[in-house]
């Protein structure tokens, strides 16, 4: 009897272990790796085409995983001359202008159109922690996903959720088929877990079967272990799995041999007793002087929380009646937002091009 109750027991655990496992938060998801999450913008500043779309900081150096025809200039089949990525800021307001204030020069160090990735190399230092790649094996069929990115309809740095449908083979893709609604603007986020790991790099959709019926759910992302493969073959090491491998702790020193200690030296006779000395005069005390007590320090106001608002951070629909997480009122016309990415590409082109120039100056030794 005590041997079935114990059993039962344990099977409650577990039961409770798994309902616990599923939970999802998409306001946490969000917190967790919406910093880590980048715009990228790539630009032909002689004025060719551009192309925008995410990434994710995988390194504390300010290494960006993202798709390859992201960067990669589909008409020269090189990358593009002038790539720009943005951070999202600590607090978004939902104007574009306010929002990507802090443009940063980019350069491809890699990619891999067979694969759709690429890899950058972002000027500075990066404002937020690295997102780790979870371990290919623990995305399962019927786990909620999210997908962080700029979807047209859906402003930026917007978070969209759904479920795994399928795990599938590509060619040399490993593909993560989900219902995480994904549009243009996602494309090189990050697909992400219940603890905002790295799951699968967004990489297209499939709108149209052959028979021209509309299709829904099909959106694919490319597997973490397919990324990190890429990316170790590439010279570029990334959190994966949950974390590093601790390093094995050294081994302990071998015990130090016993040491006899020297025998004490002779004690020599004590001197004899100086002879009373009789104690100083004592003067009168001086008068006690009350201390001066400071008043105690008055704390600052508290600023007043501004009142919740449509700009807040919360769920919302999409246009397409899809669940989605981030600011609702921030949907930016598509064509507004690439054109002032482009006017700002190209004066923070220019910037960098007058800056080289002044150190190339300095360096010749050449002044007026």
């Amino acid at each position: 009897m005590k041997r079935a109750l114990l059993v039962s027991a344990i099977v409650c655990v577990l039961c409770l272990s798994v309902a616990s496992g599923g939970d999802f938060s998409s306001a946490q998801v969000y917190r967790t790796a919406g910093p880590s999450v980048v715009l990228i913008y790539g630009l032909e500043t002689n004025g060719g085409g551009g192309s925008m779309g995410a990434g994710s900081l995988v390194t504390a150096d300010g290494k960006i995983l993202t798709n390859s025809h992201v960067v990669i200039n589909e008409t020269t089949h090189r990358p593009f001359s002038t790539i720009t990525v943005y951070y999202r800021p600590a607090k978004m307001t939902g104007d574009y202008e306010s929002d990507l204030r802090d443009p940063r020069s980019a350069k491809v160090l890699a990619y891999d159109p067979d694969l759709d990735l690429a890899v950058l190399q972002a000027q500075g230092a990066p404002p937020a922690t690295p997102l780790s790649l979870a371990a290919g094996e623990s995305i399962q069929v019927g786990d909620t996903v999210a997908a962080i990115g700029h979807p047209e309809g859906g402003g930026l740095w917007t978070l969209t959720t759904g479920t795994v449908s399928a795990l599938r083979k590509m060619g040399r893709r490993d593909i993560v088929q989900s219902q995480a609604s994904l549009n243009p603007g996602n494309s090189g986020g990050p697909l992400l877990n219940a603890n905002g790991q790295v799951v699968g790099v967004n990489s297209f959709v499939s709108r149209s079967g052959s028979s021209s019926v509309t299709l829904e759910g099909l959106n694919f992302a490319i597997r973490s272990n397919v990324a990190r493969t890429w990316l170790n073959s590439k010279g570029v090491a990334v959190a994966y799995g949950g974390g590093s491998t601790p390093a094995p702790e050294p081994a302990a020193p071998p015990p130090a041999p016993a040491v006899v200690p020297p025998a004490p030296p002779p004690v020599a006779p004590a001197p004899p007793a100086a002879p009373p000395v009789a104690p100083p005069p004592t003067r009168p005390a001086a008068p006690a002087v009350p201390p001066v007590v400071a008043p105690p320090p008055v704390a600052p106001p508290t600023p007043a929380k501004p009142p919740a608002g449509e700009l807040d951070e919360k769920e919302f629909r999409g246009p397409d009646g899809q669940l989605m997480y981030g600011l609702p009122k921030a949907k930016v016309p598509r064509g507004k937002l690439l054109q002032y990415l482009t006017e700002q590409t190209r004066k923070h082109a220019q910037s960098a091009f007058d800056e080289l120039d002044k150190e190339t100056t300095k360096g010749t030794g050449d002044e007026e």
